[in-house]
């Protein structure tokens, strides 16, 4: 690999325009906000870049309290004059070079934190002794531009001034006073954008609030004695490094953004400020960036301590963090370790900022921290919709969430440091008076957490989630926002949307954008996809395929869009979830190629744009694509690398092909969204659902909020979304979401679950399991040995033939047996219970339930509350187990005290009834107190 600085070729400086840059330069940003009466830079002079801590050589701290922390030392940033060569703002010019300047002071637009250490301790080899890591942090700057309007809204179709699709009256509403202001939770067009573009995320916290997910926020520390953050952060699960327990308290006068970062994922809902996404969760920071004893690359290897964990930074220089580079090892194979161990094996959820780089050219795959398999990298979209103006592109993002926007503003309202100690001092933001709280906190520094904060909705939802599953389940649930699908880009984008060849959802491709991923987080999405999901997506059966080694020898014409084309044939059938590719280049530089990867299928994705700051000098890197996802690696794939700046010539001398996902098989699942109407019948999208490969198949509907209607009966039919689907076939399992939905199995064995909203499930013969979830539903069995569960509310169960199992869960239940051996259990709630013929088990818990034992050996269970047993003649023995003399009622029919016969057993609490020849026995659940005198008063003859 080329260590040739820029500095050192006079052609290359040309060519870029710009300074020396070292091959390992990182830099952590930030947004910093500065009260108007800030003292401003002098003309000419560098803008500073925060402080530099060296973590090997630098003494211990030695603060006056707990939380104090020393005057920093000087940072070594380079000259305004190197980065206005490089065409970039001042403040973007502090990184370019090598100047040293004296202690920062702070600065509006943007600034820097630095992590200063010697090359020793964990730099990459041949590297300058300066490690430096960007916060994901863009400050609100206005502007006197306008954006370009929206194509398309959140919640709607393209060009509908829609709101929220759910219908928001039921829900949790918090009380903290600026819950009104975070318009990335509710956006009602408070902040002047868009109304409906936010995370859809009301209607899941009466359900959910992350409680019991652990997240750690891996930072500059978190204030967690804030009053909004306190109860929700345990301080016991601090990390442990080198034998000592890391306090991540704030150390220095910089450490303000790691608190707002904590904020939005978890701020509690208890009536003050602000709230977090999942405002039930369970926080703990790691400082890895003040705290002298933390490496970060030895952090990494904390990552499984946690269920998510959020990374609001990044590495300044493309192409720096290279996992080919045995130098970086460590800090790769502990990310890498925490999928396999996290989550009792489960894997812990990564998510990384995508940077905030857009306008010096950088891309997301230039950061194998943000392109590894491993993490999850979320770009940023404004109020309006649209790609925020400095969020950082590349085929490697996977989805986006709200954040500010330079331009058109909408910060974010989230916790900042108590007092003056953080962005906000109480004057300086207005409509903010508060200095606990900031109202202009933004850059992909917090989609991050926004997005963490799902995360932590959907493993409450199901904490048998795997991290491979988190993966699909954000891709598949994400919403189209920006400029219409199959036109030229808009306002800050620069690609436009795209379907890859997938055909498993809303009946075909899945939409991608360089800019977008597969676009806006949407949580009620994700949590009703999370509650349904059936996979179960882990290391344990992760497969990954080398598929192939390619030497071409291809000399890549310099500053020529033609470019080089190369192939691999893939044999290997792998259910796709990313792509890789190693390309070795010798001669040139990383920075200068523009490469594309094209699958069997057709689908092209732009791996790398040409870097015009030519910044690395690396010649093997590892380049990742999202786009993929849903198709599969049998076929000719096609690699385009074109070099498309002049000076500096290069050969690909080796690639490397390589396939991450599951291995192909015969269980597919067909995910349908409140997009399918959007979309149904063009872009390769059918109005059926026809399965011919056998398996077990799954037609999931949950996300759709509007009624559904599916019969598998004959060839198939039904409704989703509003759209008439015209044959259904193949499917065993049926999920549907929060309408009124209509569903009908065929004779086979069918799972049928109705979700919420108030339902009719038939089985129609074979060995059912029908779910009524939430709602008033009404399931019927219909034949066959079925499994009826139904769930919250009010529910109608019929078995109908069959030895079933009824389960009513929670409501006032009506359980109906019909004929055969049934095990009916009605839950709580004031239910009836007739077992019909054969011989049932009846269990109605607590409530004022109503059992009726029909023919056949019935054993019945009332529960606590006043319960009334009916029974017949039958010819058959029944029992009643928890008979409560004086509250329980029994009914016999066709009968008077004078023709039954009630006597003791001679077992404690054991009493028999004899009636037209059948017996009941009566027993008091173990008491031993009930005898036949007992029961004289609690008959009733009709």
């Amino acid at each position: 690999m080329s260590d040739r600085n820029i500095a050192s070729d006079d052609s290359r400086a040309d060519n870029r325009n710009g300074g020396a840059l070292g091959a390992a330069e990182y830099l952590v940003r930030h947004e910093d906000l500065v009260p108007a009466a800030a003292e401003a830079p002098e003309s000419g002079a560098v803008l500073p870049s925060g402080q530099t801590q060296d973590l090997t050589a630098a003494p211990a701290a030695e603060p006056s309290d707990a939380h104090a922390m020393p005057d920093a030392p000087e940072a070594e940033i380079g000259t305004a004059e190197e980065g206005a060569a490089l065409g970039a703002t001042e403040a973007q010019g502090a990184r370019a070079g090598g100047g040293t300047i004296g202690a920062a002071r702070p600065v509006a637009l943007e600034t820097s934190v630095a992590i200063h250490v010697a090359e020793a301790a964990f730099a990459p080899a041949a590297a300058p002794d300066r490690i430096e890591i960007a916060f994901r942090n863009e400050a609100a700057v206005a502007a006197a531009i306008s954006a370009d309007p929206l194509d398309r809204i959140a919640h709607g179709k393209s060009g509908e001034a829609l709101g929220p699709v759910m219908a928001k009256t039921t829900y949790f509403t918090p009380t903290d006073p600026n819950f009104a202001d975070q318009w990335h939770l509710n956006n009602t067009g408070q902040s002047g954008g868009v109304a409906g573009v936010d995370i859809n995320v009301t209607g899941v916290w009466d359900d959910y609030t992350g409680k019991g997910v652990i997240v750690g926020v891996y930072d500059d520390g978190v204030e967690y004695d804030h009053h909004d953050l306190n109860d929700n952060y345990d301080t016991s699960l601090h990390v442990t490094l080198g034998g000592v327990v890391h306090d991540p308290y704030p150390q220095s006068v910089n450490s303000r953004h790691g608190t707002s970062v904590a904020g939005v994922i978890a701020a509690e809902a208890d009536g003050t400020g602000t709230v977090g996404v999942a405002f039930g969760a369970t926080l703990y920071g790691v400082d890895i960036f003040y705290d002298p004893l933390v490496n970060p690359f030895d952090a990494m290897g904390t990552l499984d301590h946690a269920d998510v964990t959020n990374h609001s930074w990044g590495w300044t220089t493309p192409f720096a963090d290279n996992i080919t580079d045995p130098a970086w090892s460590t800090f790769f194979n502990n990310i890498i370790a925490s999928t396999g161990t996290g989550r009792g094996g489960l894997g812990t959820i990564n998510l990384v900022a995508a940077g905030n780089d857009r306008t010096i050219t950088r891309d997301v795959n230039d950061s194998n921290f943000n392109n590894i398999p491993q993490t999850i990298a979320v770009a940023a979209v404004n109020h309006n919709g649209n790609v925020s103006d400095y969020s950082t592109p590349g085929a490697a993002l996977l989805i986006s969430a709200p954040s500010n926007d330079r331009v058109v503003g909408g910060g974010i309202w989230t916790t900042d440091r108590v007092g003056a100690n953080g962005y906000s001092d109480g004057t300086n933001e207005p409509g903010n008076p508060s200095a606990d709280y900031t109202s202009l906190f933004g850059g992909t520094s917090s989609a991050t957490p926004t997005t963490t904060g799902v995360v932590a909705l959907m493993l409450e939802a199901n904490p048998g989630l795997g991290w491979r599953d988190v993966q699909n389940i954000l891709a598949m649930s994400a919403r189209h926002v920006g400029s219409a699908v199959g036109t030229g880009p808009v306002g800050n984008e620069l690609y436009s949307w795209g379907f890859n060849k997938a055909q498993n959802w809303n009946g075909g491709g899945m939409h991608f954008s360089n800019d977008y991923g597969y676009g806006l987080v949407d949580a009620h999405n994700a949590v009703r996809l999370a509650e349904t999901w059936q996979d179960l997506q882990t290391d344990t059966n992760w497969f990954t395929s080398i598929e192939a080694t390619a030497t071409p020898g291809l000399f890549v014409p310099d500053n020529n869009p033609v470019g080089v084309s190369y192939s691999f044939t893939a044999t290997s059938d792998v259910d796709l979830e990313t792509v890789g590719l190693v390309v070795e280049i010798t001669g040139g530089w990383t920075g200068d190629y523009y490469i594309t990867l094209t699958s069997p299928d057709g689908t092209t994705s732009i791996l790398s744009r040409d870097h015009n700051s030519g910044d690395s000098v690396n010649d093997k890197f590892f380049y990742t694509s999202n786009e993929f996802r849903g198709e599969h690696s049998a076929g000719t794939w096609t690699v385009h690398v074109s070099d498309r700046w002049a000076g500096i010539t290069g050969t690909v001398t080796a690639s490397q092909l390589e396939f991450y996902g599951g291995i192909k098989d015969t269980d597919d699942i067909y995910v349908f969204t409140d997009e399918f109407s959007d979309y149904a019948g063009s872009f390769g999208h059918a109005t059926t659902v026809v399965d011919t490969n056998g398996g077990m198949d799954i037609l999931n509907a949950s996300a759709v909020t509007s009624d559904t209607t599916i019969d598998l009966r004959g060839g198939g039919s039904g409704t989703i979304d509003g759209v008439s689907v015209t044959a259904i076939s193949g499917i065993e399992t049926v999920f549907t979401g929060d309408g009124r939905d209509v569903v009908s199995g065929t004779s086979g064995a069918q799972t049928i679950d109705g979700g919420r909203g108030r339902d009719l499930l038939k089985g129609f013969g074979g060995n059912d399991e029908l779910r009524g979830g939430d709602g008033n539903d009404r399931l019927i069995g219909q034949g066959g040995r079925d499994d009826l569960y139904g769930g919250a509310n009010a529910d109608n169960l019929k078995g109908k033939g069959g030895n079933d199992s009824i389960d009513g869960g929670g409501g006032n239940d009506k359980a109906f047996g019909g004929a055969g051996s049934d095990t009916i259990d009605t839950g709580a709630g004031k239910d009836t219970a007739d077992g019909g013929s054969g011989s049932d088990v009846i269990h109605t818990g607590r409530g004022n339930d109503y059992i009726v034992d029909g023919a056949g050996f019935d054993d019945m269970y009332g529960g606590l509350g006043f319960d009334l047993f009916d029974v017949g003649v039958d010819g058959q023995k029944d029992e009643i187990f928890d008979f409560e003399n004086d509250i329980d009622t029994i009914r016999l029919l066709g009968f008077s005290l004078a023709t039954i016969n009630i006597t003791n057993t001679g077992t404690p609490g054991r009493v028999k009834i004899a009636y037209g020849g059948d017996k009941l026995f009566v027993e008091d659940n173990g008491a031993g107190l009930l005898t036949a005198a007992d029961l004289t008063d609690d008959l009733i003859f009709v």
